[in-house]
């Protein structure tokens, strides 16, 4: 249940900094784009390219069809 809990909050928080980069709410697909990822390595991935990358390659990252 821990796991759980710490992935939601995970991928709500990279959510909330994905909104304060872009200055916008996210769309449906981008928020599903977060979502879907469950790995712990993968979400350091996501979370570091919120950081660092610019808007629009942020933005072209979320709205990247994943496999799931």
């Amino acid at each position: 249940m821990a796991n759980r809990t710490h992935l939601r909050d995970w991928h709500n928080s990279i959510a909330e900094q994905c909104v304060k980069r872009l200055q916008r709410s996210l769309t449906e697909e981008e928020r599903k784009y977060i979502t879907s990822h469950i790995g712990f390595m993968a979400l350091e991935a996501i979370e570091d390219s919120v950081k660092t990358l610019s808007i629009s390659a942020l933005e072209e990252l979320l709205n990247s069809k994943t496999d799931q």
